[in-house]
């Protein structure tokens, strides 16, 4: 009888270790899928932290180009006040409404603006370029 109850007392052992073994190895597991998951989950939200700064910074080019594309309309033409209280820009010269060629590089026409500063276009309604004066 001894011998039987020393033998189930083992058996039980073994059984529990056994069960405690496998919890082991399912905590283990949960834990290294949810490291795993944290891990790509912040990729992804740093990757869209940057996608918004790059989309920040192109409203921001877009707002100042559509600023001085509105700037060079309003100072080469005669704003006229409608009824309906929007305001009609009539340009005052041909020259307002084709494109300049920007610089006076002889060899190479072209019809870009370049950025560059001082931005010397005399008579031109452009605005004066945003570039830094230090190179």
């Amino acid at each position: 009888m001894d011998s039987l109850v020393k033998r189930l007392c083992g058996e039980q052992r073994g059984a529990a270790l056994i069960i405690v073994l496998a919890f082991v190895v399912i905590f283990t597991g949960v834990g290294v899928a949810y490291l795993s998951r944290t891990t790509s989950d912040r990729r992804v939200a740093h990757s869209s932290f940057k996608q918004s700064d790059v989309d920040q910074l192109v409203q921001s080019a877009v707002d100042n180009v559509i600023g001085d594309l509105r700037q060079e309309i309003t100072n080469g033409s005669t704003a006229v006040a409608e009824p309906d209280g929007t305001t009609l820009y009539t340009p005052t010269a041909a020259a307002n409404m084709v494109p300049q060629r920007s610089g006076n590089a002889v060899g190479a026409p072209n019809l870009i603006r370049r950025s560059v500063n001082p931005d010397s276009l005399s008579g031109s309604p452009g605005v004066a370029s945003r570039a830094s004066a230090v190179n």
